[in-house]
C-alpha cells in the first residue's frame, strides 16, 4: 500500500450548503483503497495538518462500504468557503495506473434541515504491531460531549486486522457493546 495522497478541491461555495447525500466512486477500482472526503473550513490553509481534519469526515469509500441516505429533515452543513480534502489511499498493481475518483452530492433545502449531521471519527494511526504477535489490540476513543443518535459504524483495517468492537462507556461507568465483528474480513 501507497502513502496517502490528498487532493484539495474547492466547490466554489459562496453561502452555506446542506448536504443530504453524498457518494465517493472509485475511479479506477482495482488501485483505490479508499477515499475519505473531508470538510476543509475557511479559517484553514492549504497547510491543514491531517490530525485537523479527523472530525471533519463528509463521506468516503471502502470495499464493502454502503452508502445510506439519511433521514428526511437531516443534513451535512458545509460552510461557505469551504473546500474538500480527497483523501486518497492506493495499492499498487505491479503498472502505471491513472484514476478520476469523484463525490457526487444532493443538496438539501435549508428550511427542511431540522438537525444537523456529522461524522466524528475514533480513529488510531499511531501504533506498532509487535513482530511475531498473533494477537495484538489497538485502542481508539470518540469523547461525545452531548447526547446524539448513532447512525451508523463502519469497522475499518487493513489485512492484518482480525476482530472489530465498539463500546460505549456512559457516565454511570458502565459499558455497553455496540457492534462487534468477531472475523474481520477486509474484503
Amino acid at each position: 500500500l501507497l502513502e496517502y495522497e490528498y487532493f484539495i478541491v474547492d466547490p466554489g461555495f459562496t453561502e452555506d450548503r446542506w448536504l443530504k447525500a453524498c457518494e465517493c466512486r472509485p475511479g479506477n477500482r482495482s488501485v483505490v483503497h479508499h477515499i475519505n472526503v473531508f470538510i476543509l473550513p475557511p479559517e484553514l490553509d492549504n497547510t491543514f495538518l491531517r490530525d485537523q481534519l479527523t472530525n471533519r469526515l463528509l463521506d468516503g469509500y471502502a470495499p464493502g462500504f454502503r452508502h445510506e441516505p439519511l433521514p428526511e429533515g437531516m443534513a451535512s452543513r458545509v460552510r461557505a468557503g469551504s473546500r474538500f480534502v480527497f483523501q486518497m489511499h492506493y495499492t499498487p498493481v505491479g503498472t502505471p495506473q491513472e484514476d478520476l475518483s469523484y463525490m457526487g452530492v444532493i443538496f438539501a433545502d435549508e428550511e427542511k434541515v431540522e438537525q444537523s449531521v456529522e461524522m466524528p471519527l475514533a480513529f488510531n494511526a499511531e501504533f506498532a504491531i509487535p513482530p511475531g504477535a498473533s494477537d495484538h489490540q489497538v485502542k481508539s476513543m470518540y469523547e461525545l460531549k452531548t447526547d446524539a443518535t448513532l447512525f451508523a459504524m463502519i469497522p475499518h483495517m487493513h489485512l492484518r486486522g482480525k476482530s472489530f468492537r465498539y463500546e460505549a462507556l456512559h457516565i454511570a461507568g458502565t459499558t455497553e457493546v455496540f457492534l462487534h465483528v468477531p472475523r474481520y474480513d477486509f474484503n
